[in-house]
C-alpha cells in the first residue's frame, strides 16, 4: 500500500491523465469551431494560427504532468529543486487559469487545474 504522499501523487496523475480525452473533445467540439470563425484578415492571422497550437500544447502538458506525478508517486517525490518548481509552477498557473474557467462557471477543468496541483504540492511538503 502506498504512503499518503504517494497516494496524492497517484491521484494527481490520474486527474491529469483522465482530462486528456476531455481536453481533446472540447477542442474539436468548441475551440476549433470558434477559431474557424475568426476572420482571415492579416490583423488576426497570427492569433488564428497560434490559438489551436496553444490548445493542443495543453494535451502534451497534461501528459507531462501525469507522467511526472506518476514518477513522483513511485520514487518518493521530486528529486531536485527544479522538479519542486514544476509543482509550484503548476500550482500557480493552475490557479490563474482555473480562475478564468471558474468565472465562466465551467467547473470540470478545476480538477486538474486546482485539485491536482494542490495534491502534488501537499505531497511535496509531506515528504
Amino acid at each position: 500500500m502506498p504512503d499518503f504522499p504517494s497516494t496524492l501523487y497517484y491521484a494527481s496523475a490520474f486527474l491529469c491523465a483522465i482530462t486528456i480525452p476531455k481536453h481533446i473533445l472540447v477542442g474539436f467540439k468548441h475551440v476549433y469551431k470558434a477559431i474557424a470563425k475568426i476572420p482571415p484578415s492579416p490583423e488576426y492571422a497570427l492569433g488564428k494560427a497560434l490559438a489551436p497550437t496553444s490548445w493542443d500544447f495543453g494535451v502534451g502538458s497534461l501528459a507531462i504532468l501525469a507522467l511526472l506525478n506518476y514518477k513522483w508517486a513511485t520514487t518518493g517525490g521530486p528529486g531536485s529543486s527544479e522538479e519542486n518548481w514544476v509543482i509550484y509552477t503548476y500550482m500557480g498557473t493552475g490557479g490563474f487559469v482555473g480562475w478564468q474557467y471558474f468565472k465562466i462557471n465551467m467547473l470540470s477543468p478545476l480538477g486538474f487545474l486546482w485539485v491536482a496541483p494542490f495534491m502534488a504540492t501537499v505531497a511535496s511538503f509531506l515528504q
